[in-house]
């Protein structure tokens, strides 16, 4: 891996923005408890991999979309994250043990050591038996040099690796965006000047109906001598 792979924190803590969802609908698509959902909001850093798996399966955006490269988090629009053809994404436990059965330098209590973990309780934790937080799962991934999407799987297509389309479809999006407004403010000039016109056209009915008026009361009036 060119860089370590960390968690989109700025994501995380805009998803309901980003995939235009209130929170309970969010809450209640992924399954997540109310209070469990804030504290994540709160402090992404604390989301478990099973949370994120319920939050990527449940609202259609690839895992691998949760997390960035380098030291910039990047959050687009909401079409950007949604797949088509979305493929279930999935923690493969079997993968990790793999990992610790097939490599001589990396043992469960060596790994354990570096999060300050029993060998037991970490274990547990690295296999989902108990919970996996994400930046423990991440820890150990680029301590012992392990690609995090072979444990962590997802089978979607991969989003693209250059900054540039990125840049190119935000500043698409602002142009556009900039033209609803330009029209939107030719809509409403041309209103006001409607709205005027009707305004002027009112006055003079009522000037019209009060001379009528008028004429009339004087033509009903008696005549005397």
């Amino acid at each position: 891996m060119s860089s370590p792979i960390r968690l989109n924190i700025k994501l995380i803590h805009h998803i309901c923005d980003v995939l235009e969802k209130s929170v309970p609908v969010l809450i209640d698509e992924s399954g997540i408890n109310r209070n469990t959902w804030y504290s994540i909001v709160k402090n992404p850093e604390c989301i478990t991999v099973q949370q994120l798996l319920a939050i990527s399966n449940s609202q259609k955006v690839p895992a691998r979309r949760f997390f960035s490269e380098g030291k910039t988090d990047v959050i687009e629009r909401r079409v950007d994250y949604i797949a088509d053809d979305f493929v279930p994404c999935s923690y493969d436990r079997s993968a990790m043990q793999n990992v610790f059965d097939s490599r001589p330098d990396v043992t469960w209590t060596q790994a354990a050591n570096a999060v300050n973990m029993s060998r037991d309780s970490f274990r547990q934790s690295l296999l989902g038996i108990t919970r996996t937080p994400v930046v423990r799962f991440l820890k150990v991934c680029t301590d012992f040099d392990i690609d995090p999407f072979s444990i962590l799987i997802d089978n979607n297509k991969k989003p693209k690796d250059s900054a540039q389309p990125v840049t190119k479809t935000l500043q698409s999006e602002i142009d556009r965006l900039k033209k609803q407004v330009d029209a939107l403010s030719a809509d409403f000039a041309r209103l006001e000047k409607e709205h005027a016109t009707l305004i002027e056209e009112h006055k003079r009915i009522l000037q019209q109906l009060y001379r009528h008026d008028t004429f009339d009361l004087a033509a009903e009036e008696p005549i005397t001598n």
